[in-house]
């Protein structure tokens, strides 16, 4: 768990002693694990990263590549070589983790800029593939000779922030910045590979030409040792941390995210406060709202939203007409909040993940891969969403007559999300409420022809730790389509502190919440 202990400043020897590489920061080593070995490619660059502060470039700029093995999967990490009041460590530029698990911790947990990339280890050969391309490996020729032990490895540190809700204002929460060190037991040195006996090829998706790489100047063996906390340092000025805290939430893969422009601010802060609002256009927009028959139930809503009496919710299912990648489904529960009537995100699924960084980060989605379908066919309609070859849920009706033209709705949308600017371990949460706003064709919707349905938990299935599987029966009282449609997203604003949050947030990560330290989580040490 993270522990932000109160010290302005750690000594740098002191730094130095608790930390020793990246992979420590998420838990996953054991004694099992002790066996896997990795590699550490060592780089020259002579375009270096302008890093932020309190971090400097040394004279002697350099990247650090790892590829690690954990019980979750291996793993690729690239780093910039930096100085900490005059001593080296290493700024993590990318994770590639093909484990949403590992990925949700680092992101949300440590705010480590992980991505999805496919991590091939196996015995003398790594390689890391982004979007199903190759596009960086290394292969040790098996007779390789170990020519000595290599220079002991820097600390990682990295930065933690949040990005206000409200885009167009502030960029960063005042207040809500920090250096981390993510600290690993000490392991005796790796051993150094002979150079001539190792074949590189690829580039880390442009990474490596971005910063001018040479090389690999030495190559290391690995191995994984026990993981430790990661330890608060020192607190950082938000604007200073801009430009490298922004580059995740920009809606470009990370290889075009300008990395090598740390010191850019006004260009970063241009690029997210150009949208004053987010769009989706030419979708297909049907939802259906319900009232469980059972009054048992999970709690859905947590304070100081108070939930509707009748325990009413509603799932919307979204298709993007020309573009499949906009499929999406939402729970919601109808509640009170801030003074009006509001809809709780009790879950969302996504048919693609690219870019739901900045909806679950920043706004707080619930947000996990799933699919949602939502067809007109003749005068029925059907809309549906699943979840790893599971169906939760199950709607249909029939709708007929003419459009009387656009129609417009609208939407409050409650959400929860973790407030990383207090110390309490786990976090505590804040509410958000974000506007959304709808227009399109209203196809009229017969209700007494709506039938729906949750499915029940399925022994041994996926979709049995669902909140979708414990709703129960229900009755449809409403629906409504709206076709070739484009729905608005504005700013959100924090209505509210709320107290652990672990109850509420622990579905839209799969039972396994970002901080917890129990179980592999993918990326581990060496």
């Amino acid at each position: 768990m993270l522990h932000n202990i109160s010290v302005p400043v750690l000594a740098r020897r002191q730094f130095l002693a608790g930390c020793v590489s990246l992979p420590a920061c998420l838990p996953g080593a054991t004694e099992k694990s002790q066996t896997f070995r990795g590699l550490r490619l060592e780089y020259g660059a002579s375009a270096p990263a302008a890093v932020p502060p309190p971090l400097s470039v040394p004279e002697h700029s350099g990247l650090v590549v790892e590829f690690r093995n954990a019980p979750e999967g291996p793993l690729c990490a690239l780093g910039a070589r930096a100085m900490l009041d005059r001593e080296p460590c290493v700024l993590p530029i990318a994770v590639w983790t093909a484990s949403d698990r590992a990925r949700r911790r680092a992101r949300e947990a440590l705010h480590l800029p992980a991505y999805r990339g496919e991590v091939t280890g196996r015995e003398g050969h790594w390689s890391l593939a982004v979007g199903g391309r190759t596009v960086f490996s290394v292969t040790v020729r098996p007779s390789a000779d170990r020519v000595g032990p290599a220079a002991q490895t820097s600390p990682w540190a990295t930065f933690r922030h949040q990005i206000s809700p409200d885009w167009t204002a502030d960029r960063l929460i005042p207040g809500d910045a920090g250096l981390w060190s993510l600290r690993a037991a000490d392991a005796k040195p790796p051993a150094t590979i002979d150079a001539d006996s190792v074949r590189v090829s690829g580039t880390l998706d442009g990474w490596l030409d971005r910063f001018g790489a040479t090389g690999p100047a030495s190559i290391a063996e690995t191995c994984l040792f026990p993981q430790t906390s990661p330890r608060f340092l020192r607190d950082v000025e938000a604007p200073a941390l801009e430009p490298i805290a922004l580059r995740n939430y920009l809606g470009a893969p990370p290889a075009e995210a300008a990395t090598a422009d740390f010191g850019s601010a006004a260009r970063a802060r241009a690029a997210l406060g150009a949208h004053r609002e987010l769009v989706r256009p030419d979708i297909l927009i049907a939802y259906v709202d319900c009232v469980p028959t059972s009054d048992s139930g999970p709690a859905l809503v947590p304070a100081p939203c108070t939930a509707d009496p009748s325990r009413a919710v509603r799932v919307m299912a979204i298709r993007g007409l020309r573009d499949p990648s906009l499929d999406e489904a939402w729970l919601f529960a109808r509640c009170a909040a801030g003074g009006r009537v509001a809809w709780y995100a009790v879950s969302h699924l996504a048919q693609s993940l690219r870019g739901s960084e900045f909806g679950r980060e920043v706004l707080g989605y619930p947000t996990k891969a799933g699919t949602a379908h939502a067809m007109l066919g003749g005068n029925r309609f059907l809309l549906s969403v699943g979840r790893e070859e599971d169906t939760l849920f199950e709607a249909h009706g029939s709708y007929g007559g003419f459009s009387t033209g656009t129609s417009f709705d609208e939407m409050t949308v409650a959400t929860l999300r973790p407030n990383t600017a207090v110390s309490e371990s786990p976090p505590q949460g804040e509410i958000l409420l974000q506007m959304w706003y709808f227009q399109g064709l209203r196809r009229p919707v017969s209700t007494r022809s709506v039938a729906g349905s949750f499915s029940p938990p399925t022994s041994g299935s996926g979709a049995a730790q669902e909140i979708w599987n414990a709703l129960g029966p229900v009755r449809p009282y409403y629906a409504s389509i709206l076709d070739g449609g484009v729905m608005q997203r504005v700013p959100a604003r924090v209505l509210a502190e709320t107290g652990r949050i672990d109850e509420y947030y622990r579905d839209r990560c799969d039972g396994t919440l970002p901080w917890e330290e129990t179980g592999a989580a993918g990326l581990s040490s060496a």
